[in-house]
C-alpha cells in the first residue's frame, strides 16, 4: 500500500477520497433545477460515441491518504464552506465583504469575517500533492487589508 501523500508516514487507507472539496464539485455540477449531474470526460469516453457517463459527484480516487490527514482536510474543508465559500455565494456584493483599492488602482474585496489561517490552509489542501504541516500548527502572517 502507497503512502498518504500528505502527511508522507500513514498507508494511504481512505477510500473515495474527493480530488478537490465536496461543496465546489456540488457547485460545478448542479444543474439549474437542482439536480447534480456532470459528465465524464476521459480518454474512453472520449473514444466512445452516444451518451457520455454522468457523475453525480466530484470524481474520487482510492488509497491517495490516510484516514487522519483525510480527517483533518474534511474540518478544513468544512469550516471553509460554512466561513467563507457559503457566505460568498449568498453576499459577495453585500455589507459583508469591504471594498479596497490597491496601490496601483486596482480593487477587490476583503471578507474580514474569514479565518485567514484556515482559508490558507484550506487551498493549501487543494494545491494537489502539497506537503502541509498538521492545519493546526499553521501560523501566517497577517497583512494589511
Amino acid at each position: 500500500m502507497k503512502t498518504c501523500n500528505l502527511c508522507l508516514k500513514n498507508k494511504a487507507d481512505q477510500k473515495n477520497s474527493h480530488i478537490f472539496p465536496r461543496f465546489l464539485g456540488v457547485s460545478l455540477i448542479k444543474t439549474t433545477d437542482g439536480k447534480r449531474k456532470g459528465f465524464r470526460i476521459d480518454s474512453k469516453s472520449l473514444s466512445k460515441k452516444g451518451n457520455k457517463p454522468v457523475m453525480q459527484d466530484s470524481p474520487k480516487e482510492d488509497f491517495i491518504l490516510c484516514k487522519v490527514c483525510e480527517g483533518e482536510i474534511g474540518k478544513l474543508e468544512d469550516k471553509f464552506a460554512k466561513e467563507f465559500y457559503n457566505e460568498f455565494k449568498v453576499s459577495a456584493s453585500s455589507s459583508s465583504f469591504m471594498s479596497k483599492t490597491a496601490s496601483k488602482g486596482y480593487s477587490y474585496n476583503v471578507f474580514p469575517k474569514a479565518d485567514y489561517t484556515n482559508f490558507k490552509a484550506t487551498l493549501y489542501s487543494m494545491s494537489g500533492g502539497t506537503t502541509i504541516p498538521h492545519p493546526g500548527s499553521l501560523r501566517f502572517p497577517r497583512r494589511g487589508h
